[in-house]
């Protein structure tokens, strides 16, 4: 089991990708002017489902364990597989949206076929090793990616003044 402070870590630095490459776009896109308003909408409603989870998920289990306690194994079979498929679509999404929006961040000479290309090997060495070296790692350059995010922040600051 990974512990707290590495998943922490780890979680903290999905959000933060995920907020600053893809989130803004897809809110402009869908709201134009109105981007606020979807962000307070989506707070609301994030912060609803935290709330419900958080009363769910009172023991230390998950939603495999809860099916089986709750319908035997047929429900446990059946909550696996509804996960396994959303899993496999949301994974065939991010593999062709995250290189795409990789290149027009930061890659923009590269063709997306290399940028995929890469992704999937990391994807495949990330899948052989585990969870437990990625979040070491995390946790190691966590603090690095802060102090340049702090010192880049007050940097911005002085230059607009």
């Amino acid at each position: 089991m990974i512990e707290r402070k590495k998943m922490t870590t780890l979680l903290i630095n999905v959000i933060s990708v995920k907020m600053l490459l893809t989130f803004p776009g897809i809110m402009i896109m869908n709201s134009g002017n109105s981007a606020w308003i979807e962000a307070i909408y989506n707070t609301a409603v994030i912060a609803l489902i935290f709330w419900i989870t958080c009363k769910v998920y009172t023991g230390n289990r998950n939603v495999i364990q809860i099916a089986d306690m709750t319908g035997k194994k047929w429900l446990k079979i059946l909550v696996g597989l509804v996960i396994f498929i959303v899993l496999i679509i949301n994974f065939s999404s991010i593999i062709r949206i995250f290189p795409e929006t990789v290149k027009m961040v930061l890659l923009q000479d590269i063709r997306v076929e290399y940028i995929i290309l890469a992704f999937s090997f990391t994807i495949a060495v990330g899948a052989y090793f585990g969870i437990r070296p990625i979040a070491k790692i995390n946790n190691m350059f966590m603090p690095i990616a802060g102090f340049i995010l702090v010192i880049s922040f007050f940097y911005f600051c002085h230059t607009i003044k």
